[in-house]
């Protein structure tokens, strides 16, 4: 018995001296490091995600086909995929060409989608992303409605919680009654007991609202964006 202890108590101090050798830094444990800031274009854009395979008819989102479902799965899947990938500036790039394409140049002439088509101006950046939230709540609201695979009432308050923060943290909230009016119209809404319509039409008004906003602050479309930070083109 006491040859097993000792041998025991050999076998720890070895692993407490191995333990202490180690080299922790390059071990690269994040204990006492200091967090890297984000950029200013991550922090207006939110969370990344991979940007997804599927094709998206960003026109068919505010026009369906009469007779088809406004709210159907298979229009709605491709945008909330591509809206949860816009919080990078690849994902945000991908988006805003996308609806750029459905809206053509004159953002005020085609106010739905143009609302998320590219701007040379970062400034509007935190609202364009305001407006992507509330649409990408619809759409998570639309595959929950229609029982789509991974559609959930929590992914729909997930989003609405995002869009609350958003809120609370740009200057237009505070600055422009009509942005100020479509937080509290998406923040009001009633998704416990959905009344498909009057939730879909809460979304909708204050998704038209920010549209209007941001047509009035970049009439032009772009091809690309620009983002907070980024060097000014020659």
């Amino acid at each position: 018995m006491a040859k097993l202890g000792f041998g025991f108590l050999a076998s720890l101090l070895a692993l407490l001296a191995l333990a202490w050798r180690l080299d922790w830094e390059e071990l690269s444990l994040p204990i006492g490091r200091h967090a890297v800031p984000a950029s200013a274009a991550v922090e207006a854009l939110g969370t990344p995600a991979p940007l997804p395979d599927s094709p998206l008819d960003a026109a068919a989102l505010f026009d369906a086909v009469d007779g088809e479902d406004p709210l159907a799965p298979a229009l709605w899947q491709p945008a909330v995929e591509l809206l949860r990938a816009a919080g990078t500036e690849e994902g945000w790039t991908a988006l805003c060409g996308a609806f750029a394409a459905a809206a053509g140049k004159d953002r005020a002439a085609n106010r739905l989608p143009a609302a998320l088509a590219c701007s040379d101006d970062p400034s509007l950046l935190p609202l364009q992303r305001l407006a992507a939230l509330v649409l990408e709540t619809k759409g998570h609201l639309a595959l929950w409605l229609r029982h789509a695979p991974g559609g959930s009432r929590a992914a729909v308050e997930a989003r609405r919680a995002a869009v609350r923060l958003h809120c609370a943290t740009i200057a237009g909230a505070a600055a422009d009654d009509r942005v100020r009016a479509a937080c509290e119209e998406v923040l009001g809404a009633s998704f416990a007991q959905p009344d498909e319509r009057g939730a879909v039409g809460a979304l909708d008004s204050a998704y038209a609202s920010l549209a209007e906003v941001i047509a009035e602050r970049d009439p032009d479309v772009e091809t690309a964006p620009a983002f907070p930070g980024a060097a000014a083109g020659p």
